[in-house]
């Protein structure tokens, strides 16, 4: 069975059970809307939904990603959230970066060539979170660094991709990154901290990797 929410997601949730509990789900997809900023945190804060285990953020686009993982089944759940970067950037995103690495639900960041989404000029990730992971690596794919994807929809092109994710082979543009790499760095939600990204990009990662330790 599919449901869509069309409802006020964040202050008024529509998927709920008889007894006012967020309804579970095997699997979630969620876009999150680059403007999606400004929410109700302050009520938040007195729900009885339990869907943040810090204090509510008042970035709404973080927020949305935590009612996602809220609302998986603990046995399988799996979430696809696509998201715009600056959202989980910098201090507001610590406590999400913090909570999916150490809990070992990050399986994959994907950063998304703005050619494969139209109307969208903002960087964007994909983060692909997984319950009950047997596996404690994640992995970092930095498409970018693929010639042929960050100029055209090339159907070839994502296919290798997704081969390569599938056996979680090292390439270029994937790495597959351990918690303490992640940890080691203030836990970056950045693919060109990790894949192989030009040196340019790496340098770039790692100015924003300090500038978020110092804040």
């Amino acid at each position: 069975r599919h449901r869509l929410e069309g409802r006020n997601t964040l202050n008024r949730p529509g998927l709920l059970d008889n007894a006012g509990r967020l309804r579970k789900a095997d699997g979630v997809l969620v876009r999150v809307p680059a403007d999606a900023i400004a929410w109700n945190h302050i009520e938040a804060a007195n729900e009885s939904l339990h869907r943040f285990p810090v204090a509510p953020p008042r970035d709404g686009r973080v927020a949305l990603v935590w009612h996602a993982l809220a609302t998986l089944t603990p046995e399988r759940g799996r979430a696809c959230c696509l998201l715009p970067r600056s959202a989980v950037e910098g201090s507001k995103g610590m406590p999400l970066r913090r909570h999916l690495v150490d809990h070992n639900l990050l399986d994959t960041v994907i950063e998304v060539p703005t050619c494969l989404h139209s109307g969208i000029q903002v960087p964007q990730i994909m983060l692909l979170i997984k319950q009950n992971r047997v596996i404690t690596t994640t992995a970092f794919i930095s498409m970018h660094c693929q010639p042929d994807l960050t100029t055209s929809y090339d159907v070839s092109g994502i296919e290798r991709a997704l081969q390569a994710w599938r056996q979680r082979q090292q390439a270029p543009w994937l790495r597959m990154v351990t918690q303490a790499e992640m940890a080691a760095q203030r836990y970056p939600l950045m693919a060109e901290a990790f894949a192989g990204a030009p040196p340019s990009a790496r340098q770039a990662a790692a100015g924003q990797s300090a500038r978020t330790q110092n804040q």
